[in-house]
This record gives structure tokens, C-alpha cells and sequence, in this order.
């Protein structure tokens, strides 16, 4: 016997299960099934919940009620309708879900798709009038919202620009889409061009102190002729688009119960945004449903807690903004007891890990974000017990044992191999000291070139390049020599590695100065112009050498002493 429409007949509920063209059919025969099992003033809502406490026998009785309402309309939807109602355990929110839902299938789209909009601007448009769309699943299963909060590219946190890309695209204003869409009704509106309609569209939007005339001409000249310019404008109407769509999305959110949120799978959702770094949308659900922040996920923890497991610190600072309630959320714990500050003790994502190169760097990042949420709890909180009965150092120490091993293993090469380099510089500089370019006199063991200016500038460019290789060697034997415990990655370790590198490259700039000067000097009064290309052939492979570790002194010295990757904002977010 086949499965489908015939099984349900012999459940005797309905003749079929619920597709788009059957609707009324199938609503009328499970509105007269339930009315006969004595079980639509449920789902209806004429019959309430009643008071759970005390489970009385009134509540026991709607309860039976509301569970074979509920399996009478799972049963009878079908599978691509019980996708949205799986989850559920109200009879009355799976009807009432499905006649939406329904609802929103059955109505025709509004005039708009008639313009030359993007999908983006047809979406703003259907929310606008329909908020209910945003809370709704699609075909297959997924929300607007989650959608977006998947996408860090929609949003501007997500988009990597560099200074003179972010500069232009501060330059770009784009009109709001809703203000697009009545320019666009109205009735006395300017001549599109027709052979180029995208342009068209375009041209009506602005780029700020240009007089308006301009804007149409300008923008179709940088979008055709600059690709750099069309991408930078492409991302931010992407933007803009993305921003007013979760506006209008959670717009609806006071409008919900705490039930229907859950339903509509917000916690997921931000969970997505906060793993992807989209602190846009944080801030927008912030500012629309304040009780956001004290919201617990399956295991018990918040959004602050969710951003300091996934490592995200933009999200993680704006628990400044909180004032006094900052202090409340940090003394919560999720269902295994962690503090926050066990959660810092975590091992970072490897997602997060590989945005800082090098193990001991990694190790570094990590201690700064334990450091900065330790300065947030109380004494207690810093030696209290989690369900595992470790403490938040123990925690620390056992999940990135790995990565001090690790780091000490980065460390111990990167110092090994700039050590070798120093030390022949050291060893050559020093014996240069004592065989002058040129010689000395025999009669009074005076060099010959003293009188020669280039000559001193070798004599002090040789003794810069042996104190500093000499200093490098020294940070790098102390490199090799540490002891390798947690808090050395924090600063010891780096002020070591920053002070051997720096003086390494100050040695090979000394050397080559003490090298140009010596051949100048030798070459100076027969054919000074051959020094010139012999001293540039000789800088260039040291000059790769430098290139190629300058990079990671920069990193070095950022990550050490530069700005704190945690923004303390003093401002309530919301």
C-alpha cells in the first residue's frame, strides 16, 4: 500500500495531506475532526492553558488535549508543512502558524517588481508590509534572519577594505531603499536611460559634497572606468540593503512572544551572527529587544558568553556600554557552572587562531583575552569551581598546553636561526675593527685613510653594527634559555623577540654603511663610480633578509604594545 495521501485516509483525518492547492479542503476536514475528538477549543484558543503549578487536574486534562490536537495536525500537514511546526508544542501556535503561513503564500506580490529593483530591494519592500515574513520559513526550511546572520560579507564588520577603499566608501551615501522605491512612484519622474537601465538606477544615488547634477554622470563614469570603484559601491548598496532589512525584521520582535522567537530560531540565529563577528546585527537585536543580553542559548550561556568562546572581541566589548548591569552578567554560568572566566580559559577557535601568525603570538592573544575578562570578575569568581571541579586557570593551562609547547617550539627556531645570522655579524664587524680598509702605517700603526671622512663613517657605522649584533645575540641566547611558562608569552617572551630583531636589522643596516663606506674609501681616488653598483649589488640579498622578517617585528611590536583589541565604548549600546 502506498504511503501518502492513502495512509492519511485510513487515519481517518483527512482525505490528503496539505499542499497549496487543497488548502480549504484540508482546513475544513481537521476543523470538524477536532471538533468531533472534542479538541478545537484548544487549538482554537477558547479553552486556555491553565496554571501549571501545582499540576493540577484541569491542567493535566488541556494537556492531553493539546497533545492530540497537535499530533492530529502534525500528522495530517504533511512533511514539507511539519518543517515549521516540528518544534512546537502548542496546538494553537501550529494552526495558527499554518494559516499565516499560508496566508503569505496565497498573496499576490505588490506592484513593485515592475521597476528595475534587486532582490534586496523587493525583500525590504514585502517585510515593510508583511513583518511578519521575517519570523516565517521559507521552502526550505530558513529564516531571513538566519540567512543574514550567516553572511559576514552583507555587513560592513565583514568586509576587509584596506584605508583607501574604506575612505571612498565613507565618500558613498546610497538613498535608504524605501525612499528609492517612492521616487520611484511617483509620477512626474525623471527619463530613465534606456539603454543602460542599471546606470539609470544608480545615477540616483549620491556621493556626498558633489553637487546633485553631478551624481548621475559621475557615478556612471567611476562604475565603467574604475572596477575598484564599482566594487567598493556594489558592497556598500549590499550594506545598506542588508542593515534595513534586519531593521525591519526586528521591528517585529515586540510584537512576539518569547514562545514564537523560539520557534522562529532567533537564539540560532544570533549565535550565527555572533560566530561570524556581525556586530551589526547584535546591535540591532540590542537595541529592539533589550532583554536580549540576559537571553540564555541550549547550554545556558548569553551573548557575551557566546562572543568570548568564539573569540570575538568587538562583540565581547560592547558589555561596556552595560554600566552597572556589565557586573551582573559577569557573575553568570552556563549549565556545566563556567564562569565567564572559565569560558575565556577556553582554546580559541582555530578560526580565530589563524588570524595571528605564530604560535607564541597565538598564545599571547589568548592570554590577553583571559587577562581581560579576569579583570572583570570578582576575587571568587577567579577560584571557583565549574561541574568538572577545575578552577579557570586549570582550565587555561590544560586546554592550551598544547599551544605553550607549540609556541616554545616557534620561539626556540625563529631565535635559533636569527641567532646564526647575528653572530656572523658579530664575528665579521669584529675582525673588520682590526683589518682596515687600506691598512695602517708601519711607523706609527696609524691608518691610512684617517683623514678621510668615509673612513670614520666606517669606523662608527662598524662599531653601531658589533654592539647591536652583539645585543641580538645575547635577546636570542635569553630566548633560548627561558623558562617557557604561560604569562612569559605575555610580554617577556615578545620584548625579547622585539628587542633581538630590532637589533639585528639596526647590525645589517651598520654593516652595509661600514661595507659602502670601506669600498668608497678604497676606490675613492681612482674610480669612485664602481663602488656605487658594487655597494647596491651587495645590499641586495641582505635587504631580502629584512624584508622577509621586518614583517614579523611589525606583527610583533602591534600585538605587544599597540592598540588594545578590545573598544571600550561608554556609550549604552542601545
Amino acid at each position: 500500500m502506498l504511503m501518502g495521501a492513502k495512509s492519511l485516509a485510513l487515519i481517518g483525518i483527512v482525505p490528503e495531506e496539505l499542499t497549496e492547492e487543497n488548502y480549504e479542503n484540508w482546513k475544513a476536514c481537521l476543523r470538524n475532526y477536532l471538533i468531533g475528538q472534542g479538541l478545537w477549543d484548544v487549538v482554537s484558543g477558547v479553552d486556555p492553558k491553565p496554571g501549571e503549578k501545582g499540576e493540577t487536574e484541569a491542567f493535566e486534562t488541556w494537556r492531553k488535549k493539546n497533545a492530540m490536537a497537535l499530533h492530529a495536525i502534525q500528522m495530517s500537514c504533511g512533511s514539507h508543512a511539519l518543517v515549521n511546526i516540528r518544534e512546537t508544542d502548542s496546538a494553537k501556535f501550529a494552526w495558527d502558524h499554518l494559516v499565516e503561513l499560508r496566508h503569505h503564500r496565497t498573496q499576490h506580490s505588490p506592484p513593485l517588481v515592475q521597476h528595475p529593483k534587486s532582490d534586496q530591494d523587493i525583500a525590504l519592500h514585502l517585510l515593510k508590509h508583511h513583518r511578519q515574513l521575517g519570523f516565517i520559513k521559507d521552502y526550505y526550511g530558513k529564516l531571513t534572519m538566519r540567512i543574514l546572520a550567516q553572511k559576514p560579507s552583507a555587513f560592513p564588520s565583514g568586509s576587509k577594505l584596506v584605508f583607501w577603499e574604506r575612505w571612498i566608501y565613507s565618500l558613498i551615501h546610497i538613498k535608504p531603499f524605501d525612499e528609492q522605491y517612492q521616487e520611484h512612484e511617483q509620477p512626474h519622474q525623471a527619463p530613465a536611460d534606456e539603454d543602460n537601465p542599471e546606470s539609470s538606477r544608480q545615477g540616483q544615488h549620491l556621493i556626498s559634497r558633489v553637487p546633485s547634477w553631478w551624481h548621475g554622470l559621475i557615478l556612471r563614469l567611476l562604475i565603467n572606468f574604475v572596477p575598484d570603484f564599482k566594487h567598493i559601491y556594489e558592497t556598500k548598496w549590499v550594506h545598506v540593503g542588508s542593515s534595513q532589512l534586519l531593521d525591519c525584521i526586528f521591528e517585529e520582535i515586540p510584537n512576539l512572544t518569547m514562545e514564537s522567537l523560539q520557534m522562529a530560531g532567533m537564539d540560532h540565529a544570533l549565535y550565527d551572527a555572533i560566530k561570524h563577528g556581525i556586530i551589526e546585527f547584535v546591535v540591532k537585536l540590542m537595541k529592539q529587544d533589550h532583554e536580549s543580553i540576559w537571553r540564555k542559548g541550549v547550554k545556558g550561556r548569553t551573548m557575551f558568553s557566546h562572543a568570548i568562546v568564539l573569540r570575538q572581541e568587538k562583540i565581547f566589548s560592547l558589555i561596556y556600554g552595560l554600566g552597572i548591569k556589565k557586573n551582573i552578567v559577569a557573575r553568570r554560568h552556563d549549565i556545566f557552572h563556567n564562569n565567564i572566566l572559565h569560558l575565556a580559559g577556553k582554546l580559541s577557535p582555530p578560526s580565530q587562531l589563524d588570524r595571528v601568525s605564530g604560535a607564541a603570538l597565538q598564545m599571547q592573544r589568548e592570554l590577553q583575552w583571559f587577562k581581560e575578562v579576569e579583570s572583570m570578575v570578582q576575587a571568587k569568581y577567579k577560584e571557583e569551581f565549574n561541574e568538572y571541579h577545575k578552577t579557570p586557570s586549570t582550565v587555561f593551562t590544560e586546554e592550551h598546553a598544547t599551544l605553550v609547547k607549540e609556541g616554545e617550539s616557534w620561539m626556540k627556531s625563529t631565535a635559533a636561526s636569527c641567532m646564526v645570522v647575528a653572530t656572523l655579524i658579530a664575528a665579521l664587524m669584529f675582525t673588520t675593527a682590526f683589518t682596515l680598509p687600506g691598512g695602517t702605517k708601519s711607523d706609527t700603526g696609524i691608518p691610512v685613510f684617517i683623514g678621510h671622512g668615509a673612513f670614520m663613517v666606517f669606523i662608527v657605522a662598524d662599531s653601531l653594527s658589533l654592539f647591536s649584533s652583539s645585543t641580538s645575540v645575547l635577546m636570542f641566547l635569553g630566548i633560548l634559555t627561558s623558562r617557557y611558562a604561560e604569562e612569559d608569552f605575555l610580554k617577556s617572551l615578545p620584548n625579547k623577540l622585539i628587542i633581538g630583531l630590532s637589533s639585528l636589522f639596526f647590525s645589517l643596516l651598520s654593516m652595509m654603511v661600514a661595507f659602502g663606506s670601506a669600498i668608497y674609501v678604497v676606490l675613492s681616488h681612482r674610480i669612485a663610480w664602481v663602488s656605487i653598483p658594487l655597494i647596491v649589488l651587495a645590499c641586495i640579498p641582505i635587504t631580502f633578509f629584512a624584508l622577509l622578517q621586518f614583517p614579523l617585528l611589525v606583527e610583533i611590536v602591534m600585538c605587544t604594545y599597540g592598540r588594545s583589541i578590545f573598544d571600550k565604548p561608554t556609550e549604552v549600546p542601545y
